[in-house]
């Protein structure tokens, strides 16, 4: 397996064979190379973990193709994406998780997923990209240069938990790494067991930042681990009663950012403000207002509120039209550098670097999968399964109508989530110069009617009907620790 250390080893010498956007890989020789460290080292006790910078050399780690075991597409491109997490490979690499005990699953797929991940990033797996190929090759007849691993054990076992992910079923990307995620989190949780939270409603015009800080203080009560840490941002959720104008709101956190997307061409902004956009609901759907005591019809919006260190988009392609799936293949612009300051709360770095995609070609009774992923030395390379393509052109082979995810990173530090250390959590490491960047609260109000739960003596920020008053960190205080 690769470590932090740089050391000399014999490594298999490329050269790129251009065609069009994408080069395929000749072997040339093998030869003695400088190897670059393949992960940065981290504590289990880990209060924050550093990005590991990008590796000016030859020598590459992690880049492998997959075999496919039939069908098997969506589950080696989930992995693909998610291999290139820096800061989770980091974590696995380092044997900083501890499993936990309680779970019924026994860390079996925490085990299985670290396996891979060891292969894959090994130094009996990296290679060299040659710059005079030409010298090199001169009367050699050259083969290509494919490696590839069997994840048949990772496979088997998600196959064991959840029946609907059979060997010959063509399912969905999304799907499987959301439910990788939720088992990695279940086997990795540093929560208490038998620990308890509260789910909380707010209620008022103006909203007090403490609300959401209390509402992931009670999230992490049950939920703190790894994946926590990285990919978990929160959202609020608020209902209006359309005819007396009662407030509601919800902070609940979130692993995807599920977008709608629009028959026609749009940028991922739109689709950002088509996310938050209010609706209305009536009928059937009415809400029963606190207020008014009886089934009103009400606006229901979602904000995002607080972002993660790793945002994973998933533009929702796949809709029902008449009681058929049917597939969006619209082309949304989304730009490398995707600048989200404008779509948060008071967020210290909210400015992401798009490092994977996954692609899907086809309709929604069938298709194929590939991503497209950027590595350490910041090449973009394309996996089809068990084949690794340099990519050549990056804007016109990432960005069009096949991306179905989009994996974006903050190159900022990542806090550990605790309890006993709420200074880590995103609500108070705020900017260095404080903005009035809060998202506005919609109100279509028929009564001006005050809440009894407003708070009349808080300053408020007249434009946005938030509350602009800075809280400490001290005023949210939990017993537990981890």
């Amino acid at each position: 397996m690769g470590s932090g250390q740089n050391r000399q080893l014999n490594v298999p010498v490329v050269y790129l064979e251009n065609h069009k956007n994408v080069g395929s890989y000749r072997f040339v020789q093998n030869q003695r190379q400088n190897i670059p460290k393949a992960y940065l080292k981290i504590e289990p006790n880990y209060s924050k973990i550093e990005r590991l910078e990008t590796i000016n050399s030859a020598v590459v780690h992690g880049v492998v193709g997959l075999k496919n075991l039939g069908n098997t597409c969506y589950f080696n491109t989930a992995i693909h994406c998610i291999s290139h997490t820096q800061p989770l490979v980091d974590y696995f690499l380092s044997k900083a998780y501890k499993i936990n005990s309680s779970c019924p699953t026994s860390g079996n797929i925490t085990k299985a997923f670290v396996s891979l991940m060891e292969q894959i990033w090994d130094d009996e797996n990296c290679f060299a990209e040659s710059k005079d190929f030409k010298q090199l090759v001169q009367g050699q007849k050259l083969k290509p240069y494919n490696k590839c691993i069997n994840p048949i054990k990772l496979l088997n076992l998600l196959q064991k938990y959840s029946k609907r992910f059979a060997l010959g079923d063509q399912e969905d990307c999304q799907e499987l790494l959301s439910y990788l995620l939720d088992l990695l989190h279940q086997e990795l949780n540093r929560s208490q067991p038998n620990s308890k939270s509260i789910t909380k409603d707010y209620t008022g015009e103006y909203i007090d930042p403490k609300w959401a800080a209390d509402s992931w203080g009670e999230h992490l009560k049950i939920n703190r681990s790894i994946i926590v840490d990285l990919f978990q941002g929160q959202l609020k959720s608020t209902c209006q009663c359309q005819e007396c104008g009662f407030q509601s709101h919800k902070f609940e956190p979130f692993l995807f950012l599920n977008l709608p997307i629009p028959k026609q061409k749009v940028s991922i902004y739109k689709c950002l403000d088509l996310f938050q956009e209010p609706e209305l609901l009536s009928g059937s759907c009415q809400w029963k207002c606190p207020k008014c005591k009886i089934n009103r019809d009400f606006k229901k919006q979602i904000q995002l509120w607080k972002l993660p260190n790793q945002l994973i988009i998933h533009l929702k392609r796949f809709e029902f039209h008449h009681r058929k799936q049917v597939k969006l293949n619209t082309v949304v612009e989304f730009p490398l550098e995707l600048d989200m300051a404008q779509y948060c709360v008071d967020q210290a770095i909210s400015c992401y670097q798009l490092y994977a995609v996954a692609q899907h070609d086809g309709s929604s009774y069938g298709g194929h999968y590939v991503a497209l992923c950027k590595a350490q030395n910041n090449n973009w390379y394309m996996y089809n399964d068990d084949q690794v393509f340099r990519i050549q052109d990056v804007k016109k082979m990432v960005q069009n109508e096949y991306a179905y995810m989009l994996f974006y990173q903050r190159y900022d530090n990542i806090y550990r989530q605790t309890l006993n250390k709420p200074e880590a959590w995103p609500h108070f490491r705020l900017p260095k110069i404080s903005q009035t960047t809060h998202l506005m609260v919609q109100t279509d109000r028929k009564s001006q009617d005050s809440s009894p739960n407003q708070l009349e003596s808080t300053p408020l920020d007249n434009q946005t009907g938030v509350i602009s008053q800075q809280r400490s960190q001290q005023d949210i205080k939990f017993n537990s620790i981890a």
